[in-house]
């Protein structure tokens, strides 16, 4: 057991994650996406990272965007499970979620990290690569997802981004509250985890 799958060179199996997936409680979504593969196919190649830490945000808590209600920015949130939702830290930082629960509910997920499993050969620092994913930023910007993506859905044939079921699964997962927020912070909305197991189909 490695704190990193190995790529390997024999056919990928694989079940690519559907509406009915996304189409559920935010807190389990998350939960679940734990150990999810996130690959982008972008120009240059195709990236693959094993989602490690994600966090549920729903509308009715007050650290949500959605929780007063729709905006220009959070559109995205009350639509279909499975759509992109994006917005900007600090001006300039991309932070990347995936919409769940139903149409008119704003819900979604938020990728806090990940760990690079192939596409390596991508990525700006190899030395450094693990640390590359440890953020939700600075993830986004070396998946090289870009805002364009916003709306967008992961269910769509044509969408660049794809998440997928590959029978990784966490070992010793932590739930906790969420971090960086300054409201609802008691919320056990928080999955983390380091290592991963690959389950045998």
């Amino acid at each position: 057991m490695s704190k990193r799958p190995r790529e390997e060179s024999k056919e990928i199996i694989r079940t690519e994650l559907d509406k009915e997936f996304y189409a559920r409680n935010t807190v389990i979504v998350a939960k679940e996406l734990v150990g999810k593969v996130m690959e982008h196919t972008t120009p240059e190649g195709v990236i693959s990272v094993i989602i490690s830490e994600a966090e549920a945000y729903s509308e009715e808590e007050a650290s949500c965007h959605a929780y007063k209600g729709k905006s220009k920015r959070n559109e995205a949130m009350f639509g279909e499970p499975g759509l992109i939702y994006l917005y900007y830290i600090y001006g300039k930082n991309i932070c990347i979620n995936f919409v769940t629960d139903r149409p008119g509910k704003g819900c979604a997920v938020l990728i806090r990290a990940s760990q690079p499993l192939r596409g390596d050969h991508l990525l700006q620092d190899i030395k450094n690569k693990k640390k590359l994913m440890d953020g939700p930023a600075k993830m986004v910007k070396n998946l090289k997802i870009p805002f364009s993506y916003y709306g967008k859905s992961v269910l769509d044939d044509n969408c660049p981004l794809k998440l997928y079921d590959e029978g990784y699964e966490p070992v010793d997962m932590k739930t906790t509250p969420r971090i960086g927020i300054s409201q609802a912070q008691d919320l056990p909305w928080r999955f983390v985890a380091k290592e991963f197991k690959k389950i045998d189909s």
